[in-house]
C-alpha cells in the first residue's frame, strides 16, 4: 500500500460576527397580590405589591394601608379607580404623623392616580384611600413600587425580552449597565390591542432621563435613543401609559456607539491547499501553505488543532497530528505567513484508494472545548 506524508501550515483568520446575548434572568417578573380585608385593617404592603378586592362603600368609607420605608427611598403609588365616577383620593402620613401627600384624580370615567414621593424619614408610613368627594362608591387597585426597585432582571445589549403588564397598575423594571459617552437605543412594542406601553429610563443618580409612550387602537411601537452621561446601573420602567389597560410587550436594547461590547471573534481556519494531481508514491508530500492571524483586541487564544482525512469511500482517518503538539497560544495581533512551506512530518495516512479525499482542520478552545472554527479542502489521487 502506498503512503503519503502530509505536512501543513494551519491558516487562521478572524471574523467579527455579532455576539448573541441571552436575556437576563428573572423574566417574566413575578407579581405580588395582597387582598383587602375590611376586618383586618390597616393592610400591610411591601414594595412591589398590588391590592385586590378593594372597595370604598359606603361613599364616606376610607381604607387604611401601611408600609415600611427608609429615608431616601423614592416611592411610586399608583391607584386605578375601577368604577365610573369614582374619584380615588390618596393621603400619606410619615412615621411622625405628618401629612406629606394629599391628592386625588377625577373623571367621568375611570381615573388613574400616579404619585411619586421621596421619603425623608425611616419607619412606618400610613396610606389612606377614599373618594375625594365622599359622594361615590367604587372599587380600585392600589400598587406600591420602590424606584429603583429592590431587585430587577438585567438586560444586555443586543437582547430582547417579552413580558406582560398585569394588573393595569403594574410596573416592570429592567436594569442595564451603562458607561458615560455611550449611545443606546431602546425599542418597545405593545403586543396587545389598546395597550399603550410607556417607557421611563432612570439614570444611576436616580433622575428620570426619558419618559415616552405610544398610543393607538391597535398595537403601537417606538424607539428611544439616549446619550449616557454617567457610569453605572440604569433602570427601564415599562407600564401602561394610562394605567388602565393590561397587555404584552417586547423591549430590545442596543448599543449604538461608545463603550459597546467588543465582539469576541472566533478563529477562522482557511487552508490554501494545492489543487493538483498527486501521484501515488511512497512518501509523497502534500504541501499546505497559509497564514495564521489573530486580529482580535481580546486576550490571547489558547487552541488545540485537530486534523483529519476523509477517504474516497467515506472512512475517516481522525486526529492526524500536525507539526505542533498540545496547546498553541495565539496572542492578539499575531500574524504569521508561511505559504507553501513544509513545516514537519504530519504522519502517515494510507492513500491507496483512487479518488477524491477531503482534508479537514478544526480549532478548539483548549479551556472550554468549544469548536472555534474549521475548514475543509478536497484533493484527488490519480494513478
Amino acid at each position: 500500500m502506498k503512503l503519503l506524508v502530509v505536512s501543513l501550515v494551519v491558516v487562521l483568520g478572524f471574523l467579527l460576527p455579532a455576539r448573541l446575548h441571552a436575556a437576563g434572568d428573572g423574566f417574566p417578573q413575578p407579581e405580588s397580590a395582597v387582598p383587602c380585608d375590611e376586618g383586618n385593617e390597616p393592610v400591610f404592603l411591601s414594595y412591589g405589591d398590588h391590592t385586590t378586592g378593594c372597595v370604598i362603600s359606603p361613599a364616606v368609607d376610607s381604607d387604611p394601608f401601611c408600609f415600611l420605608g427608609t429615608a431616601g427611598d423614592q416611592v411610586r403609588i399608583i391607584i386605578l379607580g375601577r368604577s365610573d365616577f369614582f374619584d380615588p383620593r390618596l393621603e400619606i402620613r410619615d412615621p411622625t404623623g405628618v401629612l406629606i401627600i394629599n391628592t386625588a384624580c377625577t373623571g367621568n370615567r375611570r381615573c388613574c392616580l400616579n404619585q411619586n414621593v421621596t421619603l425623608e424619614e425611616t419607619g412606618l408610613y400610613n396610606l389612606r384611600v377614599s373618594d375625594s368627594g365622599a359622594n361615590e362608591t367604587g372599587s380600585y387597585t392600589l400598587q406600591i413600587e420602590k424606584i429603583p426597585p429592590v431587585a430587577a432582571p438585567c438586560l444586555t445589549y443586543g437582547s430582547s425580552v417579552s413580558d406582560t403588564i398585569s394588573p393595569q397598575t403594574d410596573v416592570d423594571f429592567i436594569a442595564f449597565q451603562g458607561v458615560a459617552g455611550t449611545t443606546i437605543r431602546a425599542t418597545v412594542l405593545g403586543r396587545s390591542d389598546f395597550f399603550d406601553p410607556r417607557l421611563e429610563i432612570l439614570d444611576p443618580s436616580g433622575v428620570i432621563i426619558e419618559d415616552r409612550a405610544c398610543t393607538g387602537n391597535r398595537r403601537c411601537s417606538f424607539s428611544v435613543e439616549k446619550n449616557l452621561v454617567l457610569d453605572g446601573t440604569y433602570f427601564m420602567f415599562i407600564s401602561d401609559a394610562g394605567c388602565n389597560e393590561t397587555g404584552g410587550y417586547q423591549i430590545n436594547l442596543e448599543c449604538l456607539f461608545g463603550s459597546c461590547p467588543i465582539p469576541n471573534p472566533p478563529l477562522n481556519v482557511s487552508l490554501d491547499l494545492p489543487l493538483r494531481t498527486l501521484s501515488i508514491a511512497a512518501m509523497d508530500t502534500l504541501l499546505v501553505g497559509g497564514r495564521l492571524v489573530n486580529g482580535s483586541m481580546q486576550p490571547e487564544y489558547q487552541v488545540r488543532t485537530f486534523v483529519w482525512i476523509r477517504m474516497p469511500d467515506g472512512a475517516i482517518v481522525p486526529r492526524v497530528p500536525i507539526g505542533f503538539q498540545g496547546v498553541q497560544v495565539v496572542p492578539p495581533g499575531f500574524d504569521f505567513s508561511n505559504p507553501g512551506r513544509v513545516v514537519g512530518t504530519a504522519g502517515h495516512c494510507p492513500l491507496g484508494q483512487l479518488g477524491t479525499y477531503v482534508f479537514g482542520v478544526r480549532l478548539v478552545d483548549s479551556e472550554t472545548g468549544v469548536t472555534l472554527t474549521g475548514d475543509l479542502e478536497a484533493f484527488t489521487v490519480v494513478p
